[in-house]
């Protein structure tokens, strides 16, 4: 279904998550992405970094009481750190590193 592996599971459940800190700051270049940030920061300097938006969605919109942010030309949201993208009627979890394709 998608390209990139299954990096690591989730800190509570069985579901699988597509964030690797050490990978995501690799993806970034480690020289500019400090240990100290958090998921929604890397996720941030990916749109900077692509000339995308990335804001909160208009409205003050939600998804089952989690924010929704617009990244380029797409809606996302976070839970723990996995980026789930709004496909239709659906929500589903996203590698990074198809993230911003699908957002151009």
């Amino acid at each position: 279904m998608y390209n990139d592996t299954y990096s690591i599971c989730c800190r509570s459940h069985a579901m699988p998550t597509y964030y690797d800190p050490a990978k995501a700051r690799s993806f970034l270049n480690a020289a500019t992405a400090p240990a100290s940030l958090s998921f929604k920061d890397i996720v941030e300097k990916m749109a900077a970094d692509n000339g995308l938006l990335f804001m909160p969605a208009p409205g003050q919109r939600r998804y089952n009481g989690k924010a929704v942010y617009t990244f380029g030309k797409s809606l996302i949201y976070f839970d723990k750190d996995v980026v789930f993208v709004g496909m239709g009627d659906s929500w589903r979890p996203l590698p990074l590193g198809q993230l911003v394709s699908i957002s151009v």
